[in-house]
């Protein structure tokens, strides 16, 4: 299923964690090229962003909190993410 970022909760969800995506990728890569965003953010293609509903703010901070979750799965542990 493809996501529906034109919900707009989606929408809002990703600008709340875009700035940590950013930042952890130049702390990684030292760069922002389009390989290095599209390799971190992989594991966000197995969310299921058809499922969520409700245009309120705990469902924002549950897409929020899924999508740090899913990142997190993906780094080394050891460091500090979010």
């Amino acid at each position: 299923a493809s996501a529906k970022i034109t919900k707009n909760i989606l929408f809002k969800a990703f600008l709340t964690v875009f700035n940590d995506i950013i930042e952890k990728c130049l702390t990684t890569h030292g760069n922002l090229k389009t390989d290095n965003l599209v390799a971190y953010m992989q594991p966000l293609k197995d969310l299921p962003f058809d499922d969520y509903t409700g245009t309120n703010k705990a469902t924002e901070t549950k897409i929020v909190n899924d999508i740090k979750n899913a990142l997190r799965a993906t780094l080394d542990l050891a460091g500090d993410v979010f």
